[in-house]
């Protein structure tokens, strides 16, 4: 699951408590939000999703989104994004939405596309991550396309 993220795999439990308290940071800065996904029969946690680069001024936002692998294909990060982006075009007033893949990730590209995405090209050596620099797919969804395409 982590051979496309920019981060390299946790490896102590701190590591985990730093990202954690990133996450909660988003929000009282102004940089975005966070939403734990919490399957509430089950009573757990499975992933995250939300915004963040947030740019008020430019009404925009990038998207971001893991899941616990176990979950996948069931609709659910489906369900929990389109949530978001409805927070986002309603409650935030953005415009457009962001996403950034790892070049090679096809199923997160596909999963974006499937909600609505458009891949607009590659930005090449863009993230420095894991000792070398990595191309990354730029993903968007525009406000108009979100209220005309009924997603």
């Amino acid at each position: 699951m982590t051979r496309y993220l920019v981060l390299d795999p946790f490896t102590d439990l701190s590591q985990t408590r730093e990202m954690i308290s990133l996450l909660k940071g988003l929000h009282p800065s102004g940089e975005g939000f966070r939403w734990v996904l919490f399957l509430a029969v089950e009573r757990e946690t499975i992933g995250t999703c939300g915004f963040h680069n947030w740019k008020k001024e430019h009404a925009r936002a990038e998207i971001g989104y893991e899941m616990d692998s176990r979950y996948w294909g069931k609709g659910l990060m489906s369900e929990a994004v389109r949530a978001v982006m409805d927070y986002g075009f309603t409650r935030m007033g953005l415009n457009r939405i962001e996403a950034f893949v790892t070049v090679g990730n096809r199923k997160s590209l596909s999963f974006l596309e499937r909600n609505g995405f458009t891949c607009e090209g590659t930005l090449r050596q863009y993230e420095r991550a894991r000792g070398r620099y990595q191309d990354q797919w730029i993903c968007s969804l525009l406000k108009q396309e979100w209220l005309t395409g009924g997603i």
